[in-house]
């Protein structure tokens, strides 16, 4: 079962995958007690919080989530440095301080991540962030801000490089089946096989 929550300023989805009564939370962006009570009504156990970037529009309720459920925060490598200049995002923002989440584990490239009967695989895909990663379970990935229906990630912020998400998306998203779903940061829900064949980035 997968649930999306559009929240915060920024219109951030923040993504539920529950599997065999475990529960993973992608990208908690805003509205922790928003997303709490939806956690609730699953029924299912938190195991992770999965970053798919640091940006401070996706770790909003990272740290009220973190301390209630007592489950591990796990960054991408590279994101580490944007997640610990989290103060410094919100002032280039002009936003107020958000709560500093604790860094539990740390994802070393091509990482697979047990849950519920299976697993959660994770796909290097950078480029709208330094250490952007994508989160594969069966024909569903979360793909933060890499790829939206009809656009891609911006890459003008800290880290961008429009040459490395381009080859992100073609080389690690592109060359999955047509059917997988993609469930981005922001907007509705894609495939693979719509984005390869009609995003005006790559047509």
């Amino acid at each position: 079962m997968i649930t999306c929550l559009t929240v915060g300023p920024f219109q951030e989805n923040c993504y539920l995958l529950v599997q065999d009564g475990d529960l993973a939370i992608f990208d908690p962006g805003d509205e922790p007690d928003r997303l709490i009570e939806a956690i609730e009504q699953t029924g299912a156990k938190p195991r992770y919080i999965l970053l798919t970037h640091a940006h401070l529009d996706h770790v909003g309720a990272c740290k009220a989530l973190q301390d209630r459920y007592d489950i591990p925060v796990c960054v991408p490598r590279d994101e580490v440095e944007l997640l610990e200049n989290l103060p410094l995002q919100c002032q280039l923002f002009g936003m107020p301080p958000l709560p500093q989440p604790r860094i539990d584990r740390v994802l070393e490239g091509h990482e697979t991540l047990p849950f519920g009967a299976a697993h959660l695989e994770q796909i290097a895909t950078p480029g709208h962030s330094p250490g952007g990663v994508s989160y594969r379970f069966g024909d569903h990935v979360f793909v933060g801000d890499t790829i939206f229906a009809g656009g891609v990630g911006r890459t003008d912020l800290w880290g961008g490089s429009w040459p490395t998400l381009q080859a992100s998306i073609e080389e690690r998203l592109f060359t999955l089946h047509d059917r997988v779903t993609l469930y981005p940061g922001h907007g509705p829900t894609t495939s693979v096989g719509a984005e390869r064949r009609s995003n005006p980035f790559f047509n």
